[in-house]
């Protein structure tokens, strides 16, 4: 089996005379200009016409539009299977007509000595390849950012299944707003490297419960230019090197390299292209080098267009008008300003309720509990775009200011004025049942881990995962994004 990697998340497999091409990102940006790929990807190490391409799920830098246009349309998709066909029909728009939908647990022979299986986790995938008698165990990011006994749970499925595994990938990198972009006015700042530190420490936690011979951090190749969020690339750089944590755990016998763009692995080998591997200083300098000309256009000011901005107030208020029933709870108002941090001159108030909601343009000065500041681009994007939200909340699009308990309505926020697809009403899964009802009892089938996982937690039997956590766990959940739903039981 020979593994090559071409940067961040992507990777070409190749084995049994199959090429499986995982995650590709390599042609621009993702999140609306603000993520490029650091250091630059070696697509000369993919192939244009892959046998399999497998998207591991719907963030940009795993299903990158730009970089997909690129490939044959006669390769074949692989992809976890979701509550809706939205990805799958997505990507058959795009132009592949071979897309395949693989559930929890669920194997495909893709060659004679060539099967993978995916192991689902809520919206996210893992990958499990066996060829030539070896193991591939590609994470991504479906296990850094979870608890530890979700880890658990998943590495006992693989383990129980797969038995040795000879190389493993995994995530190590933070992807979120919260608490990166975040600032409560009235408690300390949430601390950016003790999250990348605990993503580093779960990278540790779970190679050793795999044990594979090889495990191997990835898919946290990226940067941003902005100047206001230049200080996150810094404390991403100043995090502990996950190959120095799983070494710092006590895990001497699992061989660990951080990957650069052009190695290969080749049968649990691994054969360095020679790249450098960046400092905070030196990534600064190369970065301004590199991408010289983007953050130029970032620096530049945004000429006023009064019809754009009619169109971004009429976007806003058209989706809260339609949205604010089923977000806002009975009897509560959120009130927020939003700046446009390009326009210094235009600030927008957003006043709603379930049952009213009102946006026009306001002073900059106006005082409301929240404000929210982020590029007009950006703006746009959340309003007019079904994915749109994921610019703010995974790609660090935003900085959002307000006292602890204002900032708990970020989610609300998020889904009233943007596309951001809700969740279905008891109607709509109803519709779905009697419409799909074999593809419902397929993701209810799949959905049992999740329900004997639950019945682990009520009986007891695994510890406050975030115990790990220095950070006082009960405020926020460091992992997932939210106040921590769970507790233990008595």
């Amino acid at each position: 089996m020979k593994i090559r990697y071409i940067g961040h998340a992507s990777l070409l497999v190749e084995s049994a005379g199959i090429r499986l091409l995982c995650d590709p990102w390599w042609s621009g940006p993702a999140y609306t200009g603000q993520w490029v790929p650091f250091p630059l990807p070696a697509p000369e190490a993919a192939d244009a016409s892959p046998d399999y391409v497998y998207i591991s799920h719907g963030h940009e830098d795993h299903l990158h539009v730009p970089t997909l246009s690129t490939i044959d349309r006669k390769a074949a998709l692989l992809i976890p299977r979701q509550r809706d066909a939205g990805l799958r029909d997505f990507l058959r728009a795009l132009g592949f007509k071979r897309v395949f939908e693989l559930g929890h647990g669920q194997s495909r022979r893709l060659a004679p000595g060539f099967e993978v299986t995916l192991y689902v986790n809520k919206d996210d995938s893992i990958l499990v390849v066996n060829s030539e008698g070896r193991t591939l165990v590609n994470a991504n990011d479906a296990l850094h950012a979870c608890a530890r006994h979700v880890i658990d749970h998943f590495c006992e499925q693989i383990r129980a299944r797969h038995g040795r595994v000879d190389t493993l990938l995994l995530g190590y990198g933070g992807a979120s707003w919260f608490p990166n972009c975040m600032q409560p006015a009235d408690a300390a700042p949430y601390d950016a490297v003790a999250r990348e530190r605990a993503f580093t420490e779960n990278f540790a936690y779970v190679a050793r419960q795999l044990e594979p011979a090889m495990a191997l951090p990835f898919a946290a190749s990226f940067v941003l230019l902005e100047d206001r969020l230049r200080w996150i690339n810094r404390a991403r750089y100043d995090a502990p090197s996950p190959c120095d944590e799983l070494r710092r755990q006590g895990a001497h016998r699992i061989e660990t390299h951080f990957l650069m763009p052009g190695d290969r692995i080749l049968n649990g080998r691994i054969l360095g292209a020679g790249g450098p591997v960046f400092s905070c200083e030196t990534a600064d300098a190369e970065i301004d080098r590199i991408y010289a000309a983007e953050i130029q256009a970032l620096r530049a000011r945004q000429p006023f267009d009064e019809s754009r901005m009619r169109e971004l107030l009429a976007a806003l208020g058209g989706n809260g008008r339609k949205r604010a029933a089923q977000v806002l709870q009975p009897g509560q108002r959120l009130s927020c300003r939003i700046d446009v941090t390009d326009l210094p001159e235009y600030s927008i108030l957003v006043d709603a309720s379930a049952k009213a909601v009102r946006v026009a343009r306001c002073d900059r000065l106006r005082f409301a509990p929240v404000v929210l500041s982020a590029r007009l681009e950006v703006l746009e994007a959340w309003a007019t775009q079904e994915y749109g939200y994921e610019s703010l909340s995974i790609g660090y699009g935003a900085m959002l200011h307000g006292a602890t308990h204002s900032l708990q309505s970020r989610n609300a926020l998020l889904s009233l004025l943007g596309r951001k697809p809700l969740a279905p009403t008891r109607g709509a899964r109803l519709r779905s049942l009697l419409r799909h009802p074999v593809r419902t009892f397929q993701l209810w089938r799949g959905d049992l881990h999740w329900n004997r996982l639950a019945m682990r937690l009520r009986r007891g039997e695994v510890q406050r995962w975030n115990d790990l956590y220095s950070a006082d766990p009960e405020r926020w959940s460091p992992l997932r994004e939210e106040p921590l739903p769970l507790r233990r039981s008595a």
